[in-house]
């Protein structure tokens, strides 16, 4: 398929626009406080019914932060892989997946 056809392909705008306002939540997400996932890990236990140790609320929290970041990047190398894509969205050959894994981990 052709480049330039390929970029006006419908598909391709959806998920190039999706792309975008998930790079922009992620730069907000970004200006968060500390605390403010804190906060939330907080009102998580506390809906548990769960106390930990000051220690473990802090593994807990690092671990949170973690997954939060693995998975908003994760999210984010999807959306680029549909951007570059083919017709069969997310069929694409392993070349491709790298390339967009090289690009959200720069």
């Amino acid at each position: 398929m052709n480049v330039q056809n390929n970029l006006a392909h419908p598909l391709t705008v959806f998920w190039g626009a999706l792309g975008l306002a998930w790079a922009a939540l992620m730069f907000c997400l970004t200006g968060q406080p500390p605390h403010f996932s804190q906060t939330l890990l907080a009102r998580m236990l506390h809906f548990l019914h769960r106390r930990v140790s000051a220690g473990t609320f802090r593994f807990l929290h690092a671990v949170l932060r973690k997954l939060a970041h693995l998975s908003e990047y994760a999210i984010f190398g999807l959306l680029l892989y549909g951007v570059s894509g083919e017709q069969r969205q997310f069929a694409g050959p392993p070349r491709r997946a790298m390339i967009c894994i090289l690009v959200v981990a720069g």
